[in-house]
């Protein structure tokens, strides 16, 4: 008796794989992207360069798994973390510690809608 087949079949679910983890790293910067925009509406403005300095990068793969890092500053804005920890400045528009408030504020939701949208995509999958 021979099963016929099978080579295909690894074919397939390797593909499987690979097209659930790019759904993963897409859904995940979705919402990290989300993430950036509720702290983008936060960071104080001056100039507009503090706000513009936001930026969300590509998910990684870690020891801990899959990462995704938002951040702000750089050389557009080296005084984003000054800005960003100073609670006793007053601000015209926004607040101190804007990313950090945009984190815990998705915290809740991050990994359902995260699931969500794996669902979504599945069909396409």
């Amino acid at each position: 008796m021979a099963l016929e087949g099978v080579g295909d079949l690894g074919t397939r679910m390797a593909q499987i794989i690979k097209n659930a983890k790019k759904a993963l790293e897409v859904a995940v910067y979705q919402e990290a992207l989300g993430v950036q925009k509720t702290s983008m509406n936060l960071t104080p403005v001056l100039t507009g360069a503090l706000r513009g300095s936001h930026e969300t990068h590509r998910p990684e793969y870690g020891p801990d798994g899959l990462v995704v890092r938002v951040t702000v500053g750089g050389p557009a804005a080296p005084y984003a973390l000054y800005v960003h920890e100073n609670l006793d400045a007053r601000h015209e528009n926004g607040q101190a510690k804007f990313l950090e408030y945009a984190v815990l504020a998705h915290q809740p939701d991050f990994v359902a809608n995260v699931a969500k949208r794996l669902s979504a995509a599945w069909g396409n999958l």
